[in-house]
């Protein structure tokens, strides 16, 4: 069996940077990731992860012209995908890394997530001035408005849930909770990170159930059962970073752990009443880490534009709401049909909009945002080591 040892790095677009691999010296085989030097399936998983939540959030719109039908509920596990991911790529960045500080940690990911994050918020808010006759689920509200900026849990002032002004944002108001967490383990001895990390969120978790926090309350959204998801993907990458690790496991291994958590993903949330966590994060963790154990095989193949999409998934991710609300105001305007067939393609199409308009977004706004950033990163460490 294949011995491998795993060095990743942050430096590549994506919602949680490049993921890069290399064969231990004492074998030289190589694996699947010689190619593009990064974890092509994290990329992909990304890109697909993005698209899951776009096609869940696509009845928003299709229930404003009548549609009341069936939508598969296990699309939303995208977001839980992405809170594995993110936790997962936290602990493989920063093991092994002495030089890693709370404050080069926060850096780091300050100008990974906010610019594009600042952009957008920036551009409804302008809209909710201008032409707020545009949004269809939004109202201009100073202290909403702030609370988004600064990634602070607030209550929406027209849906009453802890969601900022980009409305998927309230994902990043977790992420950069768990960053700030992140973060200040970076100071504990790296023996005892794990155990502290997971400790402190099921600590979190427990004491929001004790305390019968309601989900839609403050208390309830920085306690929620959701958080454990991060700690699942630090045990991913805990896992695959030490010894063997995941590379010990079979390629069949990976690929049934592959589809069997693909198939919870999507399945469990609709047939049976499980918590989150357990219907939809722990089918995350298990997808995630048997596509890690297939690529360690050379067993993934190459897609240019699942590649292409977990680049832009967080464009999309942004934006996706956006897109879809113009495409529904227009559909209405021009009297298009709204009988069966007729919502059935502009499901499709809005869906293909939305990604299309996302991909523009990542090449033209974020990709350009991301390398300016990171030149005065480089250039910043550069004088700092100086």
């Amino acid at each position: 069996m294949r011995r491998l040892a795993w060095h990743y790095r942050q430096e590549a677009p994506g919602a949680g940077g490049s993921l890069n691999a290399s064969v231990d010296q004492s074998d030289r085989r190589r694996t699947a990731l010689r190619d593009v030097g990064e974890l092509a399936g994290v990329q992909y998983l990304r890109g697909v992860a993005a698209i899951m939540v776009l096609i869940y959030h696509v009845p928003v719109q299709l229930g404003r012209m009548g549609y009341a039908g069936p939508w598969p509920a296990g699309l939303a596990g995208g977001v839980d995908i992405f809170y594995v991911i993110s936790g997962f790529i936290m602990w493989v960045t920063t093991v092994g890394r002495p030089q890693d500080t709370p404050l080069t940690f926060w850096r780091r990911r300050i100008l990974r997530i906010v610019p594009l994050y600042w952009a957008v918020t920036g551009f409804v808010t302008a809209v909710m001035l201008v032409s707020p006759g545009l949004l269809q689920s939004s109202r201009f509200d100073l202290a909403h408005v702030a609370a988004s900026f600064l990634f602070v849990g607030y209550s929406h002032p027209l849906t009453h849930m802890i969601e900022p002004v980009v409305i998927p944002g309230w994902t990043l108001n977790h992420e950069m909770f768990f960053y700030l967490l992140f973060g200040l383990f970076l100071l504990v001895p790296a023996s005892w990170r794990f155990a502290g990390m997971i400790a402190t969120l099921a600590l979190l978790v427990l004491l929001g159930s004790i305390s019968r926090q309601a989900p839609d309350s403050v208390g309830g959204f920085y306690t929620s059962g959701m958080l454990l998801e991060f700690g699942l993907g630090v045990a991913v990458g805990v896992i695959a970073t030490r010894g063997a690790g995941l590379a010990r496991l079979s390629s069949a291994t990976g690929w049934a752990m592959l589809a069997i958590g693909a198939a919870g993903v999507m399945m469990l949330p609709q047939v049976v009443a499980l918590p989150r966590l357990l219907a939809s994060g722990l089918p995350s963790a298990l997808l995630l880490a048997g596509l890690l154990v297939v690529e360690a095989h050379q067993g993934l193949f190459r897609s240019a534009l699942l590649h292409a999409l977990g680049d832009a998934s967080y464009s999309i991710y942004l934006s996706h709401m956006i897109t879809l609300s113009a495409t529904s105001q227009l559909w209405r305007a021009l009297g298009l049909a709204t009988d069966l067939r007729a919502l059935a393609l502009y499901a499709l199409l809005s869906i293909a909009i939305s990604v299309a308009a996302g991909c523009l977004l990542y090449l033209f706004v974020e990709k350009p945002l991301s390398r300016r950033l990171g030149r005065q990163q480089r250039l910043h460490a550069g004088l700092a080591t100086a």
